[in-house]
């Protein structure tokens, strides 16, 4: 059997400073494109919208499907389409962007794109903001990198981009309630600790402050 290949280009957007914003009561629409070459073929969709967690990709929202009657093209050229819109309501407000994920299937291929900065939703409650070090070594030992989420208790959600940073790096929240914790997580290798969880603390905006995750405390440092 013949076989096509789908190459997957920047997909719907999104650069940061255009950024779509939307409120939850709104829809998020995808527009792939991809180039293709080979016979006529069908091309199913699917799409989410969630967030980075722990360095890999959190869907939130409800899946969208769309199938695509591929025709047949004998060199490399693009093609486009529109995918279902998406209901934004359970997406929390918050100050990060939320990314969103899209797979390209057919009888060969399996491709995932991964879309950062696919919407910010808007009503973000105005709150503080703060910078988070890290210090110290628990029972989980010594550590590569570190991932951090803050318990906002303006929301009742924990924030936070999901992503690893070096010991060495800070994390920042922005547009927060203060009184909340942080949950911290440490990553050896490809070995992911337990949750460590600190005390609530009263954050105040611009302030920055270390967690010693060997002696569960947080201190001011900034």
């Amino acid at each position: 059997m013949e076989r096509g290949q789908i190459v997957a280009l920047a997909t719907v957007v999104i650069p940061p400073e255009n950024t779509p914003q939307k409120k939850r009561t709104e829809y998020l629409t995808a527009h792939p494109t991809w180039r293709y070459i080979g016979p006529a073929d069908t091309i199913r969709f699917e799409w989410q919208i969630g967030q980075w967690r722990l360095g890999t990709f959190d869907g939130i929202t409800s899946r969208r499907y769309k199938t695509f009657s591929q025709p047949a093209s004998p060199s490399l050229a693009e093609f486009s389409t529109s995918l279902p819109a998406i209901p934004l309501s359970p997406l929390i407000p918050r100050a990060e962007p939320y990314i969103c994920e899209i797979w390209f299937k057919d009888k060969f291929s399996d491709l995932r794109v991964i879309v950062e900065n696919c919407v910010k939703i808007i009503e973000v409650p105005v709150g503080i903001s703060f910078q988070i070090s890290i210090w110290g070594i628990p029972d989980f030992g010594s550590y590569q990198k570190w991932c951090c989420y803050y318990w906002d208790p303006g929301i009742n959600d924990f924030v936070g981009n999901g992503k690893w940073y070096y010991p060495y790096q800070k994390i920042g929240f922005g547009n927060v309630k203060t009184g909340g914790y942080l949950a911290v997580f440490l990553l050896r290798n490809s070995t992911i600790s337990s949750q460590y969880t600190s005390p609530t603390f009263s954050a105040i905006d611009g302030g920055v402050y270390q967690y010693d995750v060997q002696l569960g405390r947080v201190s001011k440092i900034g």
